[in-house]
């Protein structure tokens, strides 16, 4: 769900994410009240929380703002670069930006949290090749098109390029 939210906004052209780290409650046991942060137990420091599996990707989603941040700064949105989502278009969001310099940027959002569409995209004319960022994998398009599966909430950022960087 976070990474949907995360993949979800920035498709949407928004600049910059916050999480709020709250923790879990231990007053009541029968309230399910799950935080980013654990609260430890009566006999423990309550000012050093661990870290809960949405922390964790909280975490890996801020690695992944943080690397791909200066790219998206500059970006403005494109809608003539959004895709065309020939299939898993019922729940992916697929939007074109264009970065400072130019460059198509593609942002794809799966706003499915429990299933993981094959999505099929018409590339952009002029593409030969996208960087996945933030791995900087190298994805070619075959036959025009762009063949992609995403996990359950999960996105893509691609910068195109006409040629390999």
């Amino acid at each position: 769900e976070m990474r949907f939210q995360v993949y979800t906004a920035l498709a949407s052209g928004v600049k910059g994410e916050f999480f709020f780290m709250y923790q879990t409650l231990l007053n009541n046991p029968n309230e399910k009240l799950y935080g980013i942060a654990k609260a430890y137990p009566n006999n423990a420091p309550e000012h050093i929380p661990t870290v809960t599996s949405q922390g964790q990707t909280t975490v890996a989603l801020a690695k992944i703002l943080g690397k791909v941040g200066p790219t998206l700064a500059g970006c403005v949105r494109a809608p003539e670069l959004d895709p065309a989502v020939r299939e898993g278009a019922g729940s992916i969001l697929a939007r074109g930006f264009r970065t400072a310099d130019g460059r198509p940027l593609l942002i794809l959002a799966n706003q499915d949290v429990v299933n993981a569409p094959r999505v099929v995209l018409r590339s952009q004319t002029g593409v030969t090749v996208w960087k996945n960022l933030p791995d900087d994998r190298m994805i070619r398009p075959a036959f025009g098109q762009l063949v992609l599966t995403l996990s359950p909430g999960d996105g893509r950022i691609l910068l195109g390029y006409d040629a390999l960087p």
